[in-house]
C-alpha cells in the first residue's frame, strides 16, 4: 500500500500544470508553494507515528487517503496562490 501511495505519475507534470493551467509564475511556485508544501509534509510525517499508536494504523491510512483526495480536489478546483499552498 505504501508503494502505491508514493507512486505518483502526475508529480512530474505538477509545475507545468500550475504554470500553464493555474496561471502561477515559476517564482511563486518555487518560493511560495513548494516551501510550504515541504515543511507541512515534514510535520505530518513526524506526527504520523504517534497518531498511529493512538488511533491505530487503519485510521491513519484512511485519514491519509482522505487527505490525498482533498489534495487532488484543491489542485483541480482551487485557483488562488493560498489554495495551492494549502494543497
Amino acid at each position: 500500500f505504501t508503494f502505491l501511495m508514493h507512486c505518483k505519475p502526475s508529480e512530474p507534470h505538477l509545475v507545468p500544470y500550475l504554470i500553464h493551467v493555474k496561471g502561477l509564475s515559476r517564482e511563486d511556485i518555487t518560493t511560495r508553494v513548494f516551501p510550504v508544501l515541504v515543511y507541512c509534509s515534514l510535520v505530518f510525517y513526524v506526527l504520523a507515528g504517534p497518531v498511529s499508536h493512538v488511533l491505530g494504523v487503519k485510521a491513519v491510512i484512511v485519514l491519509g487517503s482522505m487527505c490525498k483526495v482533498g489534495t487532488r480536489v484543491l489542485l483541480i478546483w482551487g485557483h488562488s496562490l493560498r489554495t495551492m499552498q494549502v494543497m
